[in-house]
């Protein structure tokens, strides 16, 4: 485990994934015999405070019928983004190329050239996996170094380090 989950533990684990999901986009097309949605366009979807921004968003649901009244409601099962992926929360920002989100197992993939940002440091690697159940971040080594260099599949992290107590003596 990298020193990732200083960065992730806090940004996502009070996350309320009950919430409902709310879908903005340019376009949108349902194919109801296939139980998928599709967005294009600026896509913006949000729970709670996690925001999703993406180019293209496809949603498989599931259309359980209620109990009580005997109609099929959609329920979301999975939100696939891609193009200029970014996951936004009040402290915390990710970006990748490509974002799952498993709406029942409450887990969000990101992949492709991720970087985690929290306040002034980063993190870079090539997948993360945010439990959002615990708010643990799992990142895994990326095949580009943040000199640009290739093949270093690791891992690299760039983080604040607090003034010492000698710096603040001077003040």
């Amino acid at each position: 485990m990298t020193p990732l989950s200083a960065l992730s533990a806090q940004g996502f684990r009070h996350h309320d994934t009950n919430a409902p999901i709310d879908i903005d986009a340019d376009h949108s097309e349902v194919l109801y015999n296939d139980n998928r949605a599709i967005y294009s366009g600026h896509v913006r979807a949000r729970q709670a405070d996690m925001t999703i921004t993406a180019a293209y968003v496809r949603i498989a649901y599931t259309m359980p019928k209620n109990s009580k009244t005997g109609e099929a409601s959609p329920q979301m099962q999975r939100l696939d983004a891609s193009g200029g992926v970014t996951i936004q929360t009040p402290d915390e920002m990710a970006k990748g190329e490509i974002a799952i989100y498993d709406v029942p197992k409450r887990l969000v993939t990101l992949v492709g050239h991720v970087e985690m940002v929290r306040g002034d440091s980063v993190v870079h690697g090539a997948r993360l996996i945010i439990d959002l159940n615990t708010g643990k971040g799992t990142m895994d080594g990326s095949l580009v170094g943040s000199d640009g260099s290739q093949g270093k599949g690791r891992v690299t992290g760039h983080f604040v380090v607090p003034p010492s107590n000698q710096d603040n003596k001077k003040q």
